[in-house]
């Protein structure tokens, strides 16, 4: 003979012996569905978290592209001043340190799918740093201006691509950042 579950439940001894447990059932039934509860919270706020940790570093990288091109900008202006004879207004105006680095850094760290474009715009910059360098050390060891075509050989063309690999980061960072709005 074959017994079902209801069967079982209805009898009367069954609910007589289960009676005084009912209230300690449903205050284990309400703890489980609280840690449950709790659990998919806490889930929901880490993933929020690290979504507005996200969006945070995509702010930073973005503005570190702009310094980039800042920096670019004023290095290849000092090293213009300078190879143009007016030694003495270049003194004084280090240029900074690029902003390479942090950009190197926050796609390492949080962007990986970022990492060729920054890998090709880190070498464009320290091309563009050995631009920097062999100019100076012309304009030094000949004691004269060097000519516009040599600017540009060692800085300009340098500088053209970092922008243009600077806009397809830029590029492939507003892809991202859709992710994140």
């Amino acid at each position: 003979m074959q017994t079902n579950i209801y069967q079982v439940l209805a009898q009367p001894n069954l609910i007589e012996t289960l009676n005084p447990f009912l209230p300690l059932i449903g205050v284990v039934i309400g703890g489980l569905l609280t840690i449950a509860g709790a659990i998919y919270l806490r889930k929901l706020g880490v993933a929020e978290e690290r979504r507005k940790l996200l969006r945070g570093k995509l702010e930073e990288l973005h503005l570190q592209l702009y310094e980039l091109d800042k920096w670019v900008e004023e290095a290849g202006r000092i090293a213009m001043t300078f190879g143009a004879g007016q030694i003495s207004s270049a003194k004084g105006k280090p240029v900074e340190d690029s902003p390479i680095v942090r950009i190197d850094m926050l796609v390492r760290f949080y962007f990986h799918s970022l990492r060729s474009h920054s890998d090709s715009l880190s070498v464009a910059v320290e091309n563009f740093r050995k631009g920097l360098f062999n100019y100076y050390a012309e304009i030094v060891e000949g004691k004269q201006p060097l000519k516009n075509d040599r600017y540009s050989q060692l800085i300009g063309l340098p500088a053209e691509n970092i922008e243009k690999l600077r806009v397809q980061l830029l590029g492939q960072l507003e892809k991202e950042i859709q992710k994140y709005i």
